[in-house]
């Protein structure tokens, strides 16, 4: 079973963006989109001068919601996933009307030939399955580096608060990435605390 709904976020102009997302329901939990999608896409919005004209790849993009809302503000955008989740990410750009973002698959942890080089990452609830966290920064650490400008190169992403046995700083620092937190105004969604934070490399 599917639904397709539209969603409206607000610019930092006051200008409204929307949005259609298909979901398809019943199988992986990629395929929905998640409340801390809704944040980073209202992140991305607020700051939409920030991400105009940029090149950013999202990791575990699912839907594409968050690449999707980039792209339609003017970014480059390169959506990815693990092997074989791509095509309801091609199917929403497609009932977007986005033609230049580009869908591929990319295995956290592994060394990745011939990418393209960004000034952003984004990637919404990443930080989900604890075995996935070591590749995960693995793969954002070599974005960074190999990014435009690895001085000004960023990573966003939101992560919905499930557990405090776990520090993602303390984590993030193993990889010489400087995590913080960015104080945010909607970052409490249907009751479930939603955190925002900023990578970026620490030192060169």
């Amino acid at each position: 079973m599917s639904n397709c709904k539209e969603l409206q976020f607000k610019l930092s102009n006051d200008k409204e963006l929307k949005v259609h997302i298909k979901e398809v329901y019943e199988t992986q939990y990629s395929n929905y989109v998640w409340p801390s999608a809704l944040v980073l896409c209202d992140f991305i919005c607020k700051n939409h001068d920030q991400f105009q004209s940029k090149t950013v790849i999202e990791l575990g993009s699912g839907t594409g919601i968050c690449a999707i809302v980039a792209a339609k503000i003017g970014a480059k955008c390169y959506l990815t996933d693990k092997v074989g989740y791509q095509e309801l990410s091609k199917e929403n750009l497609h009932l977007n009307r986005i033609e230049d973002a580009e869908v591929f698959p990319l295995e956290w942890g592994s060394m990745i030939d011939s990418f393209p080089k960004i000034d952003y990452i984004i990637g919404s609830d990443c930080f989900y399955d604890e075995t996935d966290f070591e590749n995960l920064l693995f793969t954002v650490s070599l974005l960074l580096d190999n990014s435009i400008d690895p001085k000004e190169a960023k990573f966003f992403t939101t992560y919905q608060l499930r557990s405090s046995t776990y520090s993602i700083e303390c984590l993030a620092r193993k990889w010489n990435l400087k995590c913080s937190l960015i104080p945010f105004s909607h970052t409490n969604v249907n009751n479930q605390v939603i955190e925002l934070y900023e990578m970026k490399k620490e030192s060169f």
